[in-house]
């Protein structure tokens, strides 16, 4: 490919803006729809707090929600409140209810790490190698309980230079996809979603979709470390690469709020703060053009968490210039999606790779963009393919619910 810049952040003509405090600069782009509600939070001390404290934090929360009306973002974290309560010896009728979802999130876990362990397996036979991203990673190298953090999918990260291979040997199982497996798509995306009746598997070719360039993920490969599913080893993110990647996926808008990334951080900390490499943390953010949703989660984790957030990590990030289309970008990202802020969600991913798509792609521009990340031929075909798509993740969503 031509004309690559090693940096994941860098676009043909941007010029940062001038250094200045990066909070002043981001003001009001931190107060997006992706953040914990007063009652969520309150959760969250209950479920991942100590003593007093936490009970105190519970019994609040129980007073002020109605348990047979909890939000689904709620309902996710009650297998972790179960098993804090039950350490901390609560006792409560509402308590037995906590467990019985730990309990079906235990027994939906087990069968998507056999599930996993199961895929890793055709992956490796196939030459190609793997890292577990995302709730699968979590699980064993953070929480260390199976039934408290729920996964809605598997998410497993190949090689770039793989990801073709990869997609043939899925395309050869029993796992299908409503993508076309093209070239383009590979080049312009970061992963594709494959479906087995209602189970879910994301195979991705980069971690973040703020960073596709061919090289973007050669930091996370390198200083990856160990974890074995069912005599099966493969890879995950170490603490630091965990913690940036569970900061950016968390901060943005979902139709289930992702207010889990709260705990998943936390829990990371808990476990691993002394192997965090928070210089690495920030060059990374900045190399990947991260910086806000990092610089962001940070600071509330530390504000309403006290977690031990280095404050030379937090003044590196509010010091780093930041271009004004990453401002913008990452208040569509936090903001409920609008018709019109997805449009925009795909024009920030193009300015980010737009030297790619104007080199490579026959068309160019951000139509062209679109037409190679769908794998359209046409792109007069592309409004037909948003909605019938839409159409189709709108009744598998419903059928799983």
């Amino acid at each position: 490919m031509r004309g690559r810049s090693r940096s994941c952040s860098t676009v043909a003509g941007e010029a940062p803006l001038a250094r200045r405090d990066a909070l002043a600069r981001a003001a009001g782009v931190g107060g997006g729809e992706c953040w914990p509600t007063a009652a969520q939070e309150l959760l969250l001390k209950a479920a991942l707090g100590a003593g007093e404290d936490a009970l105190a934090a519970w019994r609040s929360w129980c007073a002020g929600v109605d348990i047979e009306r909890l939000d689904t973002a709620s309902h996710r974290l009650l297998p972790l409140l179960y098993r804090n309560l039950e350490r901390l010896g609560a006792r409560h009728p509402d308590v037995a209810r906590y467990r019985g979802v730990y309990r079906q999130v235990w027994y939906r876990n087990q069968t998507m790490l056999a599930e996993l362990a199961d895929l890793l397996r055709l992956l490796h036979a196939g030459g190609v190698r793997t890292l577990v991203l995302k709730g699968a990673a979590l699980i064993p190298l953070y929480y260390g309980d199976v039934g408290v953090r729920a996964m809605n999918d598997i998410d497993v990260l190949v090689p770039v230079a793989r990801a073709r291979a990869a997609l043939d040997l899925m395309a050869g199982s029993e796992w299908t996809t409503s993508f076309p497996l093209t070239s383009s798509r590979v080049l312009l995306t970061h992963s594709v979603l494959f479906e087995r009746g209602l189970d879910d598997f994301d195979l991705h070719w980069h971690v973040m979709e703020e960073c596709c360039l061919p090289d973007a993920d050669e930091a996370f490969w390198s200083g990856a470390v160990q974890v074995r599913y069912q005599n099966v080893d493969t890879l995950a993110l170490n603490p630091g690469d965990q913690l940036l990647h569970v900061l950016v996926h968390g901060l943005r808008w979902a139709e289930t709020p992702p207010v889990r990334w709260v705990a998943d951080a936390m829990v990371v900390l808990a476990r691993a703060a002394d192997r965090v490499d928070w210089k690495r943390l920030a060059e990374l953010a900045v190399r990947c053009g991260v910086v806000l949703p990092v610089y962001h989660g940070l600071r509330y984790l530390e504000s309403s968490f006290a977690a031990p957030i280095p404050q030379g990590v937090l003044a590196r990030l509010a010091g780093t210039p930041v271009p004004r289309w990453q401002v913008a970008e990452y208040r569509v990202k936090t903001l409920r999606r609008t018709s019109w802020r997805r449009l925009r969600f795909h024009w920030f991913n193009y300015k980010r790779l737009r030297h790619v798509v104007d080199t490579e792609l026959p068309l160019g521009g951000f139509l062209g963009y679109l037409q190679g990340r769908w794998g359209v031929g046409s792109v007069w075909r592309l409004p037909g393919f948003v909605i019938a798509e839409s159409w189709r993740r709108r009744r598998r969503t419903a059928a799983k619910t």
